[in-house]
C-alpha cells in the first residue's frame, strides 16, 4: 500500500507533526502502531496499546507526559490512522 502524499499531513517529519513534543511523538507512533495492528492483526493490538500507556510513563527522561499530552498524542494518531486508512481504501 502506497500513501498519496495529497493525503498526507504536509511535515518535516513525524515530531513536527501538530506541534508534538519529542515524547508525544514517540507516544502516538505506538498509539498509532496499536490502531494498525488491530486492524491488520488484532491479537497483536493490546500489546501495542499496553506499549503506549506503559512509555507515556517510562519516556519522563525525554520530558513529562500529562495527560493532556497523552490526549494530544491520542488524537495525532487518529489523525494519521485516517489518513491510513483512506489511502487504504483509494
Amino acid at each position: 500500500m502506497k500513501i498519496d502524499p495529497a493525503c498526507a499531513p504536509n511535515h518535516k517529519g513525524i515530531a513536527d507533526f501538530k506541534g508534538l513534543t519529542g515524547p508525544q511523538s514517540q507516544i502516538m507512533a505506538l498509539i498509532l502502531a496499536a490502531k494498525i495492528a488491530g486492524r491488520e492483526v488484532p491479537e497483536l493490538a493490546s500489546e501495542f496499546e499496553f506499549a503506549a500507556g506503559f512509555a507515556a510513563g517510562a519516556i519522563d527522561a525525554m520530558g513529562p507526559i500529562d495527560s493532556a499530552g497523552y490526549q494530544l498524542a491520542k488524537k495525532a494518531a487518529q489523525e494519521l490512522f485516517d489518513v491510513y486508512r483512506n489511502a487504504e481504501t483509494a
